[in-house]
């Protein structure tokens, strides 16, 4: 077959060892970013579970960086959640939230938004129990010495923004006016006495319009 038709799969290898280039994270969830009004495309991955109280982080991948040969990798941390935004939301307070088994679509301007993902207890961890959080990451807050493109979603007042229930592996869809519907995906029940349970999320929910409500 013909390459320049099919293409062809490669390893990227570092000249400097000739071994494989590791991003250092496993590419659970992946996206192609493009800098607004550049002609810059990043490949944008993050990863699973690294452990209670180690910042999640992205990494991007540079594959043709200037004046290099090497692609080069860059990391951002996802902010967490404050610890009293989960007491409105029935979690435990030594929760730790993970984005990988989350869902994610592309807004038109490039924003990537990211719902749900991985409820992590310090002590019951049966896999199926989904965050109601919400974020994006904004591919125009990539310039500067020190750039935070992660953050959380918010409404009119700056508050950030929860949907009504947990959701792991939900299916986010862009609609044709922008705005973004959310479905599927597994919650969590919560108490004191009883352990987690999963459970389907049957709601939809939808973005901006509602907040997810």
């Amino acid at each position: 077959m013909d390459k320049k038709i099919v293409g062809e799969w490669q390893v990227i290898l570092n000249p400097v060892d000739g071994f494989p280039l590791s991003s250092d994270r496993e590419a659970v969830h992946m996206n192609l970013i493009c800098v607004p009004n550049t002609n810059k495309w990043y490949v944008m991955l993050y990863s699973g579970y690294s452990g209670l109280n180690v910042p999640v982080v992205s990494i991007l991948v540079d594959l043709h960086p200037r004046n290099s040969t090497v692609p080069i990798l860059k990391s951002h941390t996802v902010p967490q959640w404050p610890a009293s935004n989960w007491t409105n939301h029935n979690l435990p307070l030594d929760s730790e939230g993970r984005i990988f088994c989350s869902g994610h679509v592309m807004l038109e301007d490039g924003t990537l938004i990211v719902v749900g993902g991985h409820k992590i207890l310090a002590d019951y961890n049966p896999g199926f129990l989904g965050l109601p959080t919400t974020y994006k990451f904004d591919p125009a807050l990539l310039s500067g010495s020190n750039p935070q493109p992660w953050s959380y979603l918010t409404d009119a007042t700056e508050n950030p923004i929860f949907m009504q229930e947990g959701r792991w592996y939900p299916t986010v869809t862009r609609l044709h006016d922008n705005k973004v519907v959310v479905v599927s995906g597994y919650k969590y029940e919560y108490s004191e006495t009883n352990p987690p349970q999963s459970i389907l999320n049957k709601q939809v929910e939808i973005y901006p319009d509602s907040n997810f409500r």
